[in-house]
């Protein structure tokens, strides 16, 4: 993981529940992942400890339970009846568990409850493996009525439109920091390189500045949440019309994590809204061939620059 600092991983388990409902096999597969991990330098080193040799007292362990508890609130991950139960929050370890941490600062703590999900630490380290990213696919939180999710879930349903080869591997993806600075991800794809695309979408092009923003921040954040090389993601703006004078600054915010591609997406103009936006004046001289025209020669114009041009 050339260029940022690998992971740590504390791994502990309770012998004694290791038959619970296949602990057995989820732990053999952890011990196992793990050796592979490091030896394929996504583990700078790793730990496997049983919970008495942990935690020789009970004081011991609340102590760190204490800590999680404070790790959670900050990070806003569901963690308490994980370690304890539904009645008792931070009450005890479960059969398994692992805490990853960087530069000696706590970063991830399996399993955890995400967006309505477990996420246990068999599907971190298999995910780690993977070098993809272990939250992906997160939980719509409300209705889709808005244009800004119209215009995503058109998107998401329709990945050529952005570039041929991607495959849509969540919506809403929450990223967050230790510090608990947050955000969450619109849309992120696998492209055809084995690449993964962050898209942030925006219905207007008075929003682009504001996109990218949100889009070097969740890039940082996606670096620190999921353990990625920094210059793995991609970056994309998603937006129904992007302003050809737009287009050079666009290309301009380039930088030395991640390279941002600006992209008109195509859309349909009943189905999207006509008129307003600021959509208007182009379409008065591309009127011949229909604004989804205009918009996918944006876009090939983009997607066809060289490297380090757009």
């Amino acid at each position: 993981m050339a260029g940022s600092e690998q992971p740590y991983v504390d791994y502990y388990f309770r012998k004694e529940r290791l038959g619970d409902d296949g602990g057995e096999r989820a732990h053999a597969r952890i011990v196992g992942v793990l050796p592979e991990a490091k030896a394929g330098g996504l583990l700078s080193d790793f730990r496997v400890i049983e919970h008495a040799e942990a935690f020789p007292t009970q004081a011991d362990e609340l102590a760190l339970l204490d800590r999680l508890r404070e790790f959670a609130m900050v990070k806003k991950i569901g963690l308490g009846r994980r370690f304890g139960s539904n009645g008792t929050h931070f009450g005890w370890f479960p059969a398994r568990a692992l805490l990853v941490s960087v530069g000696g600062e706590l970063r991830n703590v399996f399993p955890c409850e995400l967006e309505n999900r477990y996420v246990e630490p068999e599907d971190f380290l298999e995910s780690l493996l993977k070098r993809e990213p272990w939250a992906v696919g997160g939980v719509e939180r409300r209705k889709r009525v808005k244009r800004h999710d119209r215009l995503a879930d058109h998107l998401a349903a329709n990945p050529d439109v952005l570039e041929p080869g991607l495959t849509l591997r969540g919506k809403e993806i929450l990223v967050s920091s230790t510090s608990g600075e947050g955000g969450s991800i619109d849309l992120l794809f696998l492209d055809g390189a084995g690449r993964f695309l962050i898209v942030e979408v925006k219905v207007k092009p008075e929003e682009l500045d504001k996109a990218v923003g949100q889009l070097r921040r969740h890039a940082r954040l996606y670096v620190e949440t999921f353990h990625s090389e920094p210059a793995r993601p991609r970056l994309a703006v998603a937006c129904p019309y992007i302003p050809p004078s737009r287009i050079p600054s666009l290309q301009r915010s380039e930088s030395r994590v991640s390279r941002f591609l600006a992209i008109c997406s195509t859309r349909s103009e009943q189905k999207f809204g006509s008129g307003r936006d600021g959509v208007a004046g182009e379409r008065s001289k591309s009127q011949h061939k229909g604004l989804t025209g205009y918009v996918t020669d944006v876009l090939c114009r983009l997607a066809s620059s060289p490297p380090g041009t757009a």
